[in-house]
Parts: C-alpha cells; sequence; structure tokens
C-alpha cells in the first residue's frame, strides 16, 4: 500500500495510508498499540464497495511520521486539525482501535466543530490505577503502562531486539495468550505476514514513538470525557480480554451522548467481523460537506 505525507506547522511529516475509493466519502482511522497505518489495510475492498475514502494515519514517531518527543493527547488533536485542513475535508468521522481509542476521544473534545459521529472498538478507558492496567490482557500492554519513566532506553531497547524476532514468532506468542476464541481463529486464519506486518512498521524508527504512544495514553487525558458533545459509538466484543468490558462500560457511563454496543462472542479483533456494519454507522450517506 502506498504512504503518502503532509508536512505540518512545524516541519513534522505525518504518514499516512488510503485505503478504498479515493473520491469516496472520507472516514479517518487511528490504528491501535504497537500498530501503524497498515493494521486495517484488510478494509481496501469493503471501503471501495461503500464508496469510502479510508484515511490511516501513522501518529508520530510510528511507521513513517517524524516523532513528537513526549506528545500527548493533545498534541494529537492539533497534528489532526492541520491535517483535516491540508488535506480539505470538510466534517468526518473518525474510527479507533484499542490503544487509537483515547486518540479519537480528545478529537471528540477538542474538534467536535468537524466532526460527525465517532466510534471506537475495544477503546482503552483512563488508566487511574493498578487495577485497571492490571485487567489488560497482553504482558506487553502491562509492561509498558508501568515501566519506570526513568529506565526508558532499557525498555526501548528490548522492544527493538524483539521485533528482529521472524513472524511466524510473533504470531505465536501472540496467540498464546490470547483467550477469547474469536481472537485466537482470527489470529489463527492470517499468515505470518498479515498478522505481523502492521507491526513491524510500527517500529520502523525503533521504539520511542510506541512508548510515546502509550505513555501518552498512561498519563493525563488533559480533558474531560464529559465535555464531549459529539456522538460516540462504543463498538465492545463482549470477550474482549485484551481490553476488557469494564473500560467500554466506564466511557460509556462518563460520555453524555455514547452508545455501547455489546458485540456478543466477539473479542478484540472483532472489526474483522464487524466493520461492515461500523462503516455504515460511521459513514453519512449524504455528501460530505467541503471545507476550505
Amino acid at each position: 500500500m502506498d504512504c503518502h505525507s503532509v508536512q505540518l506547522s512545524d516541519g513534522r511529516r505525518l504518514s499516512y495510508a488510503e485505503y478504498g475509493e479515493q473520491t469516496g466519502k472520507p472516514l479517518l482511522y487511528f490504528h491501535g498499540g504497537f500498530c501503524s497505518r497498515l493494521d486495517l489495510a484488510f478494509a481496501d475492498k469493503l471501503c471501495a464497495e461503500r464508496g469510502i475514502r479510508l484515511i490511516a494515519p501513522d501518529r508520530p514517531g510510528i511507521g513513517q511520521s517524524d516523532r513528537k518527543a513526549d506528545r500527548t493527547l493533545l498534541d494529537w488533536a492539533d497534528d489532526v486539525s492541520q491535517f483535516l485542513e491540508i488535506l480539505n475535508l470538510g466534517k468526518v468521522s473518525i474510527l479507533g482501535w484499542s490503544l487509537g481509542g483515547p486518540y479519537v476521544l480528545v478529537c471528540a473534545n477538542k474538534l467536535a466543530d468537524r466532526l460527525s459521529l465517532v466510534g471506537t472498538s475495544g477503546g482503552m478507558a483512563p488508566l487511574t490505577n493498578q487495577e485497571a492496567i492490571a485487567e489488560l490482557e497482553l504482558d506487553i500492554d502491562r509492561l509498558v503502562f508501568t515501566w519506570p519513566r526513568r529506565l526508558r532506553w532499557i525498555l526501548a531497547r528490548a522492544l527493538e531486539l524483539a521485533a528482529l524476532m521472524p513472524p511466524s514468532f510473533v504470531k505465536w506468542d501472540l496467540l498464546r495468550e490470547l483467550s477469547a476464541k474469536s481472537d485466537r481463529e482470527i489470529v489463527m486464519a492470517l499468515s505470518d505476514d498479515d498478522a505481523t506486518e502492521f507491526m513491524y512498521e510500527s517500529m520502523r524508527q525503533g521504539a520511542e514513538g510506541n512508548l510515546d504512544d502509550y505513555w501518552a495514553v498512561g498519563g493525563s487525558w488533559g480533558f474531560r470525557l464529559e465535555d464531549i458533545a459529539v456522538p460516540v459509538i462504543l463498538w465492545q466484543g463482549g470477550d474482549d480480554k485484551i481490553c476488557p468490558l469494564s473500560h467500554a462500560r466506564q466511557l460509556a457511563e462518563l460520555i453524555p451522548k455514547a452508545e455501547l454496543r455489546i458485540v456478543p462472542g466477539e473479542g478484540h479483533f472483532q472489526l474483522r467481523h464487524i466493520l461492515p456494519a461500523v462503516l455504515d454507522a460511521l459513514v453519512p450517506s449524504e455528501p460530505i460537506e467541503q471545507h476550505g
């Protein structure tokens, strides 16, 4: 998939991929943790069939986007505001998966006048205590969120060494941790490359961008969920253990216009199964207003 990029006001490059119909109705997509613009590449044909232009940026320091050290969630809202202007997009909807969920919600808070709808799938809630972190299923998530900041360089080097492992091992290691039947079936059905390519791409520049990505979510979000004014749809797999149901329930309680849609029998990778319904819900049928 071709990689495009724009230049932001501070000179940084923000890279992105496009899937579906290039002249279609735009939908922004924010990738998960230790992922990249490639993790929803499987949506290409489906978006083309629906006349949707799916635009998936790499967050700073990930994939081919230039790093912004020690960034915050609020910094991401500023980047997205510029991104929308540069691409001359009007009101759009945004979808975020997993760790991408908080990055969607900060935009819902700060860019409400530019958004139609926002949605998350298996999105993460604020990690306000150790119990919330302990609920996360994957070792890597718990490790990164609890790692001492003063020893950042050790974790970064360890992650970079781990990224040298072959795809077959990375896929096996993921399967070893998954407990949801649906998640295991989805990952097992993927080739080694399809199950890991987006992860390797996230480490293209090393681990620092991924640590920035996690620690922005693990710290103060800088805004109140109660102040989000746009409608938010929270898709949550009933069997998701990677980011469990408690996170979605917390978000649903705090966001005024949130709608929680629990999908029985699905896990964290539910977008592989429910994406048609998600696209139909988030992308309006009327023409998109042009801005600029």
